[in-house]
């Protein structure tokens, strides 16, 4: 996020670790819903130098955090009290600041998103309430352990009701209440150096060609979902079609992969030049480019992909327009997939587990 060297930047004690109990595996729920039974804990986590162990601030180190979300440069998570800490890039502390709004009521978080360069959170009475900076945490209060900072924010008009959202890059997408998809511009780093009025807040524009297409082709359906990255998205429609768009194409019409339409898809990712698409029976499909072969797609070697799919061969990277069908480490299914730059991951279980 913008100003990263106006942040605090000591260090403080490290904080006792925390392990969780036995639990079960369910594909029914969402995946930050699942948990595990307890010969796969990981009883203390073990840092290296991939690996570090974050904290969270005093008296909120025995919150249970019930989403976590990550931008390009921080991320944030949300707790079962409904609040909100930052870790960003930038900084040596390994404790999460506690985001703070002034003006604004206590009410319920319903989810929160790290765009590429802000964050946002829906909360229940106000609305989509969007940061682009935040104070910097003061000296006393680094001293006692408080760890807390206000956000400078501004609330998006008329998002009282939203079915859901999510964060880019100066903008925010969400599906309000009547199943239409709107998009909020915001210009990140003029609002953060206080380079325009910050009273001052743009209205969100319906983005016509998604909602149009809806119209024209089921009347009946609405919007239900939406995920994204960067500038790319993907938006769903309760009659099981997916639509993908790029916010930099204003009045480009929604890019319909014929595989990917009403086949039950649950969930979708994107990395830097790829997608994932995971779906409810467990199955995994993956499209796009391999930039530099690093493999981001599952396919295996570009030589299988060939042989698999029927194709000439040859030695460049794999690149495809159609998903295909990523093969299963064994006799199970996927449960969950995250897409970053050039890597992706998945959460699989094996049938003899469940």
């Amino acid at each position: 996020m913008p100003l990263q060297d106006q942040r605090y930047d000591r260090d403080v004690s490290p904080q006792p670790e925390q392990t969780r109990g036995p639990t079960s595996v369910n594909l029914t729920k969402p995946p930050e819903d699942l948990t595990f039974p307890s010969e796969l804990q990981q009883p203390k986590i073990k840092e290296t130098s991939f690996i570090t162990r974050v904290h969270l601030p005093g008296k909120y180190q025995a919150g249970k955090i019930r989403a976590l979300s990550s931008g390009r440069q921080h991320f944030i998570a949300l707790d079962e009290d409904s609040n909100i800490f930052s870790w960003d890039t930038g900084t040596i502390d390994k404790t999460g600041c506690k985001i703070e709004f002034v003006n604004l009521p206590k009410d319920y978080i319903k989810k929160v998103s790290a765009g590429w360069n802000l964050s946002a959170c829906y909360m229940s009475k106000v609305g989509i309430v969007v940061w682009y900076s935040r104070e910097a945490v003061t000296k006393e209060e680094y001293e006692n352990g408080l760890m807390k900072s206000i956000a400078n924010h501004l609330v998006i008009p008329g998002t009282s009701g939203v079915i859901d959202f999510v964060a880019l890059n100066d903008c925010i997408l969400f599906i309000n209440s009547h199943g239409k998809l709107f998009r909020f511009d915001l210009a990140t780093q003029d609002y953060a150096n206080g380079d325009v009025d910050r009273m001052t807040v743009n209205l969100p524009v319906e983005m016509d060609t998604f909602n149009s297409w809806l119209h024209q082709n089921d009347d009946n359906a609405k919007f239900s979902k939406i995920t994204g990255c960067f500038n790319r998205f993907a938006v769903f429609t309760d009659g099981a079609n997916i639509l993908l768009g790029d916010k930099n194409d204003d009045d480009a019409e929604p890019t319909l992969i014929e595989e990917l339409q009403k086949k039950n898809i649950i969930h979708i990712v994107m990395g830097d030049y790829h997608y994932m698409a995971l779906t409810d029976t467990g199955n995994l499909l993956s499209w796009g480019t391999e930039s530099a072969k690093c493999g981001c797609l599952g396919l295996g070697s570009k030589k299988e992909y060939c042989t698999r799919e029927h194709l000439p061969y040859n030695d460049e990277q794999i690149s495809t327009s159609r998903p295909a069908l990523v093969k299963l480490p064994g006799d199970g299914k996927w449960l969950a997939v995250a897409a970053a730059g050039w890597h992706s991951s998945g959460l699989y279980i094996d049938h003899q587990d469940e």
